[in-house]
């Protein structure tokens, strides 16, 4: 098995049983790419040696290429673009498990043996439609743009020949009929004080949360940086913060969800509150800032359903999803006049995303200029 050159492209060429293979990856003659193409080769020689390989969704000369084609699976075409997913980048732990969903769901409504030839628009549109009365619309339509992008990655790779994307009228079809997305309502200023306030007319197990709500709502934080958040990456001061990883559904992950690590300054209100928590337990360097009350970590779904929801209910405030809070901090900083290129750098997003996805007006205002006022 060896790696081969032409022009932008790395070829891996090899031989399986008496027959020659080969993978191109297009655009990766690059130290990155070539990092990646030893990653897909290693992944390759690893299914060779426990007797996993899968010789008909990779490429071979003459003849034996069309059998290829002909004989991949839907269930394995999914299968190996989910593996090549995971070999490009990491995965959050609920982006693993929604392909582990969509390969099983595959499994369920077309069988391991149908052909990815054979899948056309009609099938595709009947397999959606009984997928459907199983889950949301919405969800569906989130499987679909998966299914879409494996079924462009195989025919990019030579995997399956097809002029049309036997999912995209699917997915169309859905987001024609959905309306679009509702734009998160952010928190006001008195509602943020009313659920903080809550807090402290409830039993000891919700107060315990009290903290980490205050936390999260004025660093415009995602769940998961706060609950992998650890004392070494807070600084002697208390007040600055270093987001560096993540937690999702309590699997941990070394990295943040862009993949870079951020600094946050803190509040004077969170500072002190740090200070404080560390003077009460007096945690070593990894232990958990806020961990659960086992000291594990957190899992969001677990608190929205059992203190988060509750909260909201006594304190009299509308529901909204938990990741508001990063909605209203966002938008809050900007009422406040802080310049957007501060705000992108503290949340970990560009500009042009900020403004995008997470400003949302907290109280129209006129913003006109009435010339005529006297």
């Amino acid at each position: 098995m060896h790696i081969e050159e032409r022009g932008t492209s790395l070829i891996i060429r090899w031989r399986f049983e008496g027959k020659k293979f080969h993978k191109t990856l297009s655009k990766h003659n690059n130290p990155i790419g070539r990092k990646h193409t030893e990653m897909v080769m290693a992944s390759i020689e690893k299914d060779i040696m426990c007797g996993r390989f899968d010789p008909s969704i990779y490429s071979q000369k003459g003849k034996d290429l069309k059998q290829a084609i002909d004989t991949l699976t839907a269930v394995s075409l999914f299968a190996k673009y989910a593996e090549y997913r995971m070999l490009e980048r990491e995965l959050s732990n609920s982006s693993r498990e929604r392909f582990k969903a969509i390969g099983s769901k595959l499994r369920q409504l077309l069988g391991d043996e149908f052909l990815a030839s054979r899948l056309t628009t009609e099938i595709a549109i009947d397999t959606i439609g009984r997928w459907s009365q199983t889950v949301s619309e919405r969800t569906a339509r989130a499987y679909l743009f998966d299914l879409c992008a494996a079924w462009e990655w195989a025919k990019k790779e030579g995997s399956i020949e097809c002029e049309v994307n036997p999912w995209s009228k699917s997915l169309d079809r859905l987001r024609k009929k959905l309306p679009p997305p509702k734009k998160p309502k952010p928190f006001t200023i008195d509602e943020l004080r009313a659920i903080a306030d809550a807090f402290d007319r409830l039993p000891e197990s919700y107060s315990f949360y009290k903290d980490l709500v205050i936390f999260i709502s004025q660093t415009a934080c995602r769940f998961g940086e706060m609950a992998a958040l650890r004392w070494s990456d807070v600084d002697d001061s208390f007040k600055v913060v270093t987001f560096r990883s993540g937690v999702s559904r309590g699997h941990f992950r070394d990295t943040t969800k862009t993949g870079e690590f951020r600094v946050v300054l803190m509040t004077p209100t969170l500072t002190k509150m740090l200070e404080t928590r560390h003077q009460q337990s007096n945690p070593s360097h990894d232990d958990l800032v806020f961990p659960s009350p086992k000291g594990r970590f957190l899992r969001d779904n677990n608190f929205r359903n059992r203190i988060y929801i509750p909260i909201l209910k006594v304190a009299g405030v509308e529901y909204r999803k938990p990741y508001t809070y990063r909605h209203s901090g966002v938008s809050h900083a900007v009422s406040e006049g802080v310049p957007i290129a501060e705000i992108a750098a503290q949340t970990g997003h560009s500009a042009k995303t900020l403004m995008s996805s997470y400003l949302h007006a907290i109280e129209q205002k006129i913003v006109f200029t009435d010339y005529l006022d006297t």
